[in-house]
């Protein structure tokens, strides 16, 4: 699925990614989204589960991207 198929389908979704994305940079990887009865992607066992308004959004940052992160 393109992109822009993804904005429009999942638009609460997108913005809450956005929003992590300006905190923790580009790096930041969405894989799974919920958003009213619409999914797509498959949820990670490892990452970390960011509640939004409509649904979850899951995310797995790389290791050491940031100061040192792991």
């Amino acid at each position: 699925m393109k992109k822009e198929q993804v904005r429009q389908l999942f638009p609460e979704a997108c913005k809450l990614a956005d929003e992590v994305r300006d905190v923790f940079g580009d790096e930041v990887k969405l894989v799974y989204l919920q958003e009213g009865e619409r999914e797509l992607g498959a949820p990670s066992t490892e990452g970390v589960a960011v509640g939004g308004i409509t649904g979850d959004i899951w995310v797995e940052k790389k290791k050491g991207v940031r100061n040192g992160d792991n």
